[in-house]
């Protein structure tokens, strides 16, 4: 699923966490799981996205230093739907005992609009092969039947820009974050 936001700041929030990647990645995990989604990929790579490993509890991750993101889809848990589709958590850096993250909402396209393209992309595809329309004619059908669906996904984005039940998973989160954050803390002191 492509992300259709620009700014993913509208949707989350930066900082830095005082607990080592290593356990950040499973504590991170695990509330994604005992809020029962299942689908929770661990990406080293987040621009290859076959090259994940898919998050079960009982998982050792190896190679926790490579991880750069975390991502958990939302969209289809009936029982727990939320109005995005999915939450990312991006590495952003690492010392020794500290770890700087961003988390944020994402959205996408649903498969309906992916639907809808791949049938106007045909049919611009049909109209270019006739021969009273122009090539540069069919571009333009195209761009036609694909400017409603992209406005669509982008009012859509918009609409949910600071919508409460993103601010509430959002601060449910951190807050998750901190406890464990506290805790590792006194533990160690």
């Amino acid at each position: 699923m492509d992300r259709i936001i620009a700014d993913p700041q509208s949707f989350g929030f930066e900082t830095i966490i005082r607990i080592p990647k290593e356990k950040l990645i499973y504590i991170i995990c695990d509330f994604y799981w005992n809020k029962n989604y299942r689908t929770i990929y661990i990406m080293k790579d987040p621009k290859d996205y076959g090259n994940f490993i898919h998050y079960y509890p009982s998982l050792n991750i190896e190679g926790t230093s490579e991880i750069k993101q975390i991502s958990v889809t939302t969209y289809k848990k009936d029982e727990n739907k939320q109005v995005f589709d999915s939450v990312n958590v991006i590495f952003k850096e690492e010392w020794l005992d500290k770890t700087q993250m961003e988390w944020y909402a994402d959205f996408g396209f649903k498969n309906w609009q992916i639907l809808y393209a791949i049938v106007a992309f045909f049919i611009g595809l049909y109209h270019a092969g006739k021969t009273e329309i122009s090539g540069s004619m069919a571009g333009l059908i195209l761009i036609a039947l694909l400017v409603p669906i992209l406005f669509l996904a982008f009012l859509r984005a918009k609409k949910f820009e600071g919508h409460p039940s993103i601010e509430n998973f959002r601060a449910e989160f951190e807050n998750h974050i901190r406890e464990k954050e506290n805790e590792l803390y006194y533990e160690r002191y």
